[in-house]
């Protein structure tokens, strides 16, 4: 058990995550800012804590350099937490954002009480944000704060991505996104909005990173599609960025993308470890059961369309999308994103690319901010002029 005495941090958390029941988002932000207590009771060890230990022990590693500089000044005394539990009590206090589900926070938009300008695009009321595949709350602010600037009467719920999902059932990955849906209804996101509030209709930007935010993506569009039956098409203004995806890295690809977050002195072991339990659950299930790869799912399921809607069911094929990649890409193959882009055009979907020279994996705003962020808004205004 991993917790901390420090009332500065805002929830304890056991290496399976803080378990939560399916109350309203509303009610679960409510319940973060109080002292959670946990379980004494040892749970039964599975197969799959053996990869959660692996994680929260570079995490605890990782932490070890962090501590250094980052820390406050009034926090001499170690934790022994989790980089990302760590992170959140000292970056998220000094945001907008709650924690509303395990690996899910939500920034509440300011009430707006001005006018839009009718010859200018109406901005997005609701910003989903879906984290590459173990990236730290701190690297996802840097492009949450930019949101907050050009869109500040924006929504914002961040779906982050971690290793242990992917080797979790799609049950399980739709159970965790639940809080998402719930404040997708709250905002009028599953029907109609009653007579009189038309001007409310949602306006949805998504921005999925990597395979692991696209994953994520996927996910969240199943989950909706399960729970909802209304026909959204065309009820909704959206756009749709692709980051550094899709595609279907080779086995040495895929192992580097679980251990590149790691640090060095872990980094070997956990290469090992990993190339052999992927290898064994990708031919358990592909061999045995003729489960399709992750990746080629996501593939088709950014390419759907029809009476449920895209890959997101308000979406359709005039929805504009915008793939980012780099020739400098280390993990997604540029040509895959390339062969995307033209299957999506070939089918009709409503597709743009955005390539970079020399720019690593989901790091292209990092090196081209104007650029990055002024195709963003591009896009944006393409969608809202439809």
């Amino acid at each position: 058990m991993l917790f901390s005495r420090s009332e500065n941090m805002p929830f304890c958390q056991d290496y399976r995550g803080t378990r939560r029941t399916r109350c309203g988002w509303l009610r679960a932000a409510e319940a973060s800012k109080r002292k959670v207590r946990t379980d004494p009771a040892v749970p039964p060890f599975r197969f799959t804590d053996a990869l959660a230990m692996v994680g929260l022990l570079s995490e605890y590693l990782f932490l070890l350099d962090w501590s250094k500089t980052d820390l406050p000044q009034s926090s001499h005394r170690l934790y022994i937490l989790p980089v990302s539990t760590m992170s959140l009590s000292f970056s998220i206090k000094d945001s907008d954002l709650v924690p509303v589900g395990k690996g899910i926070y939500l920034r509440r938009a300011p009430p707006f009480t001005g006018t839009y300008n009718v010859l200018e695009p109406s901005p997005p009321n609701i910003i989903l944000i879906f984290g590459w595949m173990g990236a730290k709350l701190p690297h996802i602010f840097k492009y949450t704060k930019v949101y907050e600037d050009v869109f500040p009467n924006a929504t914002q719920v961040i779906i982050t991505s971690n290793p242990q999902l992917f080797w979790s059932s799609n049950r399980t990955r739709m159970k965790n996104l639940l809080p998402v849906m719930e404040i997708l209804e709250a905002h009028g996101c599953s029907g109609a909005l009653p007579a009189g509030q038309e001007s409310d209709a949602p306006r949805i930007l998504a921005h999925c990173f990597s395979n692991g935010g696209g994953v994520q993506l996927l996910t969240l569009g199943n989950l909706l599609r399960s729970k909802w039956s209304l026909d959204l098409h065309g009820g909704h203004v959206s756009a749709l960025v692709i980051d550094s995806c899709p595609g279907t890295p080779s086995l040495w690809r895929t192992v580097q993308a679980f251990c590149v977050f790691l640090p060095a002195l872990l980094r070997i072991p956990s290469v090992i470890l990993v190339t052999f339990i992927y290898g064994i659950i990708t031919l358990v299930k592909q061999w045995v059961f003729g489960v399709q790869p992750i990746s080629e799912r996501l593939k088709e399921g950014l390419l759907r369309k029809g009476p449920q809607g895209g890959i997101l069911p308000w979406m359709n094929e005039q929805t504009p999308r915008m793939y980012v990649c780099s020739k400098k890409d280390d993990l997604i193959p540029i040509d895959q994103i390339e062969e995307h882009v033209k299957e999506a055009r070939r089918r009709g979907l409503n597709a743009k690319i955005e390539m970079y020279e020399d720019t690593p994996h989901v790091a292209h705003a990092r090196s081209y901010p104007e650029r990055y962020w002024g195709a963003v808004k591009d896009l944006w205004v393409s969608a809202d002029s439809m």
